[in-house]
C-alpha cells in the first residue's frame, strides 16, 4: 500500500532547521536587558560615589574657610601680642642699658677700695645652675648690649603710630578684620564651586552663612585693652575649679601639665632678666631695673599715666652695706623701695656643703624661678640667714646674697632620689632627711628723686590704639554642644541627576527626591590637640590650631530647621545662587530619612 506524502503543515511541524534564531533573539534580549541593567547599575555607582565623594569635599570645604577664619584670628592675635611685646622690650632696653653700664663701671672703678676689695671668681661646680658673674665678665656684657642699643634704631621701629612694629600692628589688625568678614562668604563659595567642578548639578553648606563665633569687632580702640589679657576674654570658662592652659595674659600664663609657663611678654625679657635661676645680670642691675622698668612701660602700653622709677646715681644704693649706712644716718624713711630677689629649691644635701656639690643634679626644682621682690620702704636682710662670702655659698663682689638650709623628712621625693616601695603613710624609719633652701638677693634701693618715664613708643593717655583681638563671642563661642551644632559644625550636600539612561520607563531608579540622587556629608570645626570637642581648656582664639573633621552625620533635625527657615536675609551668595528648585530635592531627601534608619544601614 503506498504511503500518502505528508502534507505542507506537517513538514513545518517535522522540520528542524531555524530553531536557533528563536532562541537567539529570546536571550539576545535577555542579554541586552541585563546589559541595560549593568550600564544603569554602573552609572548610579559611579554617580553614588561621585557624588558622596562631591559632599564630602562641600562639607570639608565649608568647614575649612571657618577654622581659615579661627587660624588667621588666632595668628594674627598672638603675633600682635609678640609686637606689642618687643615695642615695650625695646623701650625699656633703651632706658636701662645706660644705666646698668654706669653701675657696673661703678663698681669694678671702686672695687679695689669696697669692703670687699676684690671680684669674685664663678664657682665651676654652679656654673650651669647658679652663675655668680665675676665682675670683669658682665662688665663686657652689659657693654655689648649698650653698644646694640646705641646702633639700633628703637625709634625707626617703635615710634607711636608711625613706627615699622606698630604698621605692622595695624596691618594684621586689618587682614583679621578682612578675614572675619570674608570666611563666611567664601565658605558658601568653594563650596558651590566644588559641585560645578565635580559634575553636580547643585552643591551648598548649611548653614547658608556660616558666620564665625566671635565678638563683634571694635577697632575704635575701646577694646585695645583685651590684649593685656587674652584668657579673660578669649577663653570662655566659668568654673574656677578647671585649670586654663593658655595665656592669662601677655606676662605669662599657667599650665596644668608643666607648671608656671611664659606668655609672650616674659618669654622675649627672659634672656634679659632670667637667663639662670638667681639671674647673670645681677652686679649691674640690669636684671632687677629690666623688670621694674618693663611692667611700668608695659602699664603705660595699656593707658597708665607716666610712671616714674630711680635711675639717677645718686637716687639709688646698689651695695647692701652702704644702704644699712644711709639708714642709720638718714633713717628708714629716707628709702623708698627696697628690692630683693628670692627663690627656693630643695635638695638631697644641705647647701654649701662637699656633698651638696658632688650631688648638684639632686634638687628640685632643677632651675627654680626667681622672684624679685619690691617692699615698700626699708627690707633689711632676712633673719636666720646666713650672708654668702665664698663662691661655694653663691656669693658675688657685692656679698649680697643670703642662704638658709632647713632639715625636712619626706619617705618619697623621686627628684632628689628617694624612692618608697609603698604609697603613704610611711613609718618613722622609712623617712629620709633632705633640705628646703632659700636664697634672698639685693638688688638695689631706691632713696632719692624719681624720674618720670617717657612714652614716645606708647600711646597717649586716654587714646588707645584702634585695634583689638578678636575674641570667641561671649554667649555662642562656649564650649556647648548647642554651639558646637551652629557654629563649629558644617553639612554639606550634593546631588545631580538619578534618572536611568537607558529606558528610564523600564528601568526606573527608586529615587524619591524627583530623580534627584542626594549625598551628604557632616564635618567639624575643632582645636588642635582637643580629644573632644567640650575640651574646655583648648578652646580660644590665641593659643590654638583649629582643623576640621569629616564626622557621622547627626544632624538630621537642625538640617530640616535650617531649611524650613529658609535662606537668611544676610546670607548675599546663597540668596543670589540657591533657589527652591536647588533645595527642595534636599529637603524632600530630609523628610523621607529617618535618623534610626541611617544608624541602622549606613556606617
Amino acid at each position: 500500500m503506498k504511503r500518502a506524502e505528508p502534507n505542507g503543515l506537517w513538514r513545518f511541524h517535522r522540520d528542524q532547521r531555524g530553531q536557533a534564531i528563536f532562541l537567539g533573539m529570546f536571550y539576545f534580549f535577555l542579554l541586552a536587558g541585563l546589559v541595560f541593567l549593568v550600564l544603569n547599575s554602573g552609572k548610579k555607582s559611579n554617580d553614588k560615589i561621585g557624588m558622596q565623594n562631591t559632599a564630602d569635599a562641600v562639607a570639608t570645604t565649608g568647614a575649612t574657610w571657618v577654622a581659615r577664619g579661627l587660624n588667621t584670628a588666632a595668628m594674627c592675635n598672638v603675633t600682635q601680642t609678640q609686637m606689642l611685646s618687643v615695642i615695650v622690650l625695646l623701650d625699656t632696653m633703651e632706658v636701662v642699658a645706660p644705666v646698668a653700664q654706669r653701675i657696673i663701671d661703678d663698681l669694678l672703678a671702686n672695687i679695689g677700695s669696697s669692703a670687699h676689695g676684690s671680684d669674685v671668681q664663678n664657682n665651676p661646680v654652679l656654673k650651669d645652675w647658679l652663675i655668680v658673674g665675676n665682675a670683669r665678665a658682665e662688665q663686657e656684657m652689659i657693654r655689648e648690649i649698650n653698644s646694640l642699643v646705641l646702633d639700633l634704631p628703637i625709634d625707626e621701629y617703635c615710634l607711636y603710630d608711625s613706627g615699622v612694629l606698630w604698621q605692622c600692628c595695624y596691618v594684621l589688625n586689618e587682614m583679621k578684620t578682612q578675614m572675619a568678614e570674608i570666611a563666611p562668604t567664601m565658605a558658601q563659595r568653594e563650596a558651590i564651586n566644588v559641585g560645578d567642578k565635580n559634575d553636580a548639578e547643585a552643591a551648598f553648606v548649611i548653614p547658608f552663612h556660616p558666620d564665625l563665633p566671635i565678638e563683634p569687632i571694635d577697632n575704635s580702640g575701646n577694646s585695645f585693652s583685651k590684649f593685656r589679657r587674652p584668657m579673660r576674654d578669649a577663653r570662655r570658662v566659668y568654673s574656677r575649679r578647671r585649670t586654663i592652659v593658655g595665656y592669662r595674659d601677655l606676662q605669662g600664663y599657667a599650665s596644668r601639665r608643666n607648671g608656671r609657663t611664659l606668655g609672650p611678654f616674659r618669654y622675649m625679657r627672659e634672656p634679659f632678666t632670667e637667663p639662670t635661676p638667681m639671674g647673670l645680670f645681677e652686679l649691674s642691675r640690669f636684671s632687677a631695673l629690666f623688670k621694674v622698668v618693663s611692667d611700668k612701660k608695659f602699664e603705660m602700653l595699656f593707658g597708665a599715666a607716666n610712671q616714674k622709677v630711680c635711675l639717677a646715681p645718686d637716687s639709688r644704693i646698689e651695695d647692701y652695706d652702704e644702704l644699712v649706712k644711709h639708714v642709720n644716718e638718714n633713717g628708714r624713711d629716707s628709702v623708698l623701695r627696697t628690692y630683693w630677689s628670692v627663690q627656693g629649691f630643695s635638695s638631697r644635701y644641705e647647701y654649701n656643703t662637699p656633698r651638696f656639690e658632688d650631688n648638684i643634679d639632686l634638687r628640685h626644682r632643677k632651675y627654680p624661678r626667681e622672684r624679685l621682690r619690691i617692699y615698700k620702704g626699708y627690707r633689711p636682710a632676712p633673719n636666720g640667714y646666713k650672708r654668702a662670702t665664698t663662691p661655694g655659698e653663691g656669693a658675688d663682689p657685692r656679698h649680697d646674697l643670703w642662704y638658709r638650709s632647713q632639715e625636712r623628712q619626706t619617705g618619697h621625693f623621686p627628684a632628689l632620689g628617694i624612692y618608697a616601695d609603698h604609697p603613704p603613710p610611711y613609718t618613722e624609719s622609712e623617712m629620709v632627711t633632705f633640705y628646703r633652701n632659700r636664697l634672698w638677693r639685693f638688688d638695689g634701693a631706691d632713696v632719692g628723686h624719681e624720674e618720670e618715664l617717657h612714652r614716645l613708643y606708647l600711646p597717649p593717655v586716654g587714646h588707645p590704639p584702634k585695634m583689638a583681638p578678636i575674641v570667641l563671642h561671649r554667649q555662642y563661642g562656649r564650649w556647648t554642644t548647642a554651639n558646637i551644632r551652629d557654629f563649629f559644625t558644617i553639612v554639606g550636600f550634593a546631588f545631580t541627576d538619578a534618572r536611568s539612561i537607558v529606558w528610564p520607563q523600564v528601568f526606573p531608579n527608586p529615587v524619591p527626591t524627583d530623580d534627584k540622587l542626594v549625598c551628604y556629608a557632616q564635618a567639624e570645626v575643632f582645636a588642635s590637640g582637643c580629644e573632644r570637642n567640650l575640651d574646655d581648656r583648648g578652646w580660644d582664639l590665641f593659643t590654638q590650631n583649629w582643623r576640621v573633621r569629616l564626622v557621622r552625620m547627626d544632624h538630621w533635625d537642625w538640617c530640616k530647621e535650617t531649611l524650613d527657615q529658609g535662606i537668611p536675609s544676610g546670607a548675599g551668595l546663597a540668596q543670589e545662587r540657591l533657589g527652591e528648585d536647588i533645595i527642595t530635592p534636599v529637603r524632600k531627601m530630609l523628610e523621607m530619612y529617618r535618623a534610626e534608619h541611617v544608624d541602622l544601614i549606613t556606617h
